[in-house]
């Protein structure tokens, strides 16, 4: 186990950096239903929580730096969308995820989608289930099985019989990741996310002083109340799809010809995580950037900036459509200062369109800011249905085949 700890930690650490910082909470911003973003003070957040929740679909601590107390720590996201970050634990043929602010929860495969580095998630999804090995390649398959003795299982179709499957066993120390086949399910209920990056849901929470109790978690074999230091959270979020992020909609991306580029127009998404799942995404023009907008009724709010690689070299003409309709035009240049935009969206796509560049392809780009869509009705999470502790067994892990 230790070997495999290690090669995560490699892979981990040039994949992203966890900034260790001290942490002092002292206010935040909510985000409300017509897509605007409020200042919230201190004294406004000592008695938070289910409860007593305003009308907001989401809040933001001011202080949001992650912690690395482990530079092993890895991330198993479930198949409702929470993230446990922590490490494997075994004793003998037990397997567990050990989690420094949830405990240790049980590894129940049939609701894994993910283990590894958190940015292996922002790849696309594989077809078949994945398992990297630490030496950059790649076994494609049906994962059967993950034991602490024996390591991973995945059962690989014969080329001449498909119907036919051999069963491979792999070292848990040569393995950097593991990817399933996407099988999301949509949960009810609070979302909280964690200092360390992780997301949990749960039925009712409360801040009480320094602490924050939480009622009615999902977490395969963890308590179902769990309490948890008031620091340690970063964001909440009202209900699963109150808050829908500009980054987890597909963009299809359309150059003009107007200005010569020696590589082709991009959204670049930036890597990690961030409180209510809100990356930045960099444009980078000219060209034509549309985005689909989820079904509902929502607001979209936003705020355009220059990407920080980019100060001083800004000029163009940037357009944003919602649907037909022109809901936003003006030049952007280096004395621009940060513009925050939002409206009701009404058409099924948002684009946004980076034109009349004054000085080059490199002059037209953008950063998109806290991007996303937030419902326009604030509704009471519903409670969720978990199954008791009792009912997982944790146990060597292992899943039903694809019949």
């Amino acid at each position: 186990m230790k070997n495999h700890h290690h090669h995560l930690a490699l892979l981990a650490a040039q994949l992203f950096t966890l900034a260790a910082h001290a942490h002092s909470v002292d206010g935040g911003s909510a985000i409300t239903t017509d897509g605007l973003i409020e200042h919230i003070n201190e004294n406004a957040l000592k008695t938070i929580g289910s409860s007593s929740w305003p009308a907001w679909q989401g809040l933001r601590l001011i202080d949001t730096h992650t912690r690395a107390d482990n530079d092993s720590e890895s991330v198993m996201t479930l198949d409702d969308g929470q993230r446990i970050v922590g490490r494997f634990e075994s004793s003998l043929r037990e397997l567990r995820w050990r989690s420094h602010e949830l405990g240790s929860c049980a590894v129940d495969l049939e609701r894994v989608v993910w283990i590894g580095p958190p940015t292996i998630a922002l790849l696309a999804p594989p077809t078949t289930d994945r398992i990297m090995l630490v030496n950059g390649d790649h076994i494609d398959g049906f994962l059967s099985a993950l034991e602490a003795d024996r390591g991973v299982a995945i059962e690989i179709p014969n080329p001449e019989s498909p119907s036919i499957r051999t069963a491979t066993w792999v070292e848990l120390s040569k393995v950097a990741s593991i990817q399933m086949v996407p099988h999301q399910t949509q949960t009810p209920g609070w979302r909280i996310w964690l200092r360390d990056g992780g997301v949990v849901f749960v039925d009712a929470w409360q801040r009480l002083g320094d602490q924050v109790s939480l009622e009615g978690t999902h977490l395969p074999g963890i308590s179902s109340s769990l309490s948890l230091a008031w620091r340690d959270i970063v964001a909440v979020q009202a209900s699963n799809d109150c808050i829908q992020p500009l980054a987890n909609q597909a963009c299809v991306v359309t150059e003009v010809s107007d200005t010569p580029r020696l590589a082709p127009a991009c959204a670049l998404i930036s890597q990690g995580t961030e409180p209510l799942d809100l990356r930045a995404i960099d444009l980078h023009g000219p060209g034509s950037f549309t985005m689909g907008v989820p079904a509902g009724d929502y607001n979209f709010q936003a705020t355009i900036e220059t990407p920080p690689q980019l100060v001083g070299k800004i000029n163009c003409l940037v357009t944003i459509l919602d649907g037909e309709r022109e809901m936003f035009k003006q030049h952007t240049d280096s004395a621009s200062k940060p513009i925050h935009i939002h409206f009701h969206a009404q058409g099924k796509s948002l684009t946004v369109i980076l034109s009349e560049s004054q000085q080059g392809a490199f002059g037209a780009a953008i950063r998109l800011q806290d991007c996303c869509f937030v419902a326009t009705h604030a509704t009471a999470p519903q409670p969720i249905s978990h199954p008791s502790s009792a009912e997982i067994e944790p146990a060597a892990s292992r899943r039903q085949g694809p019949g």
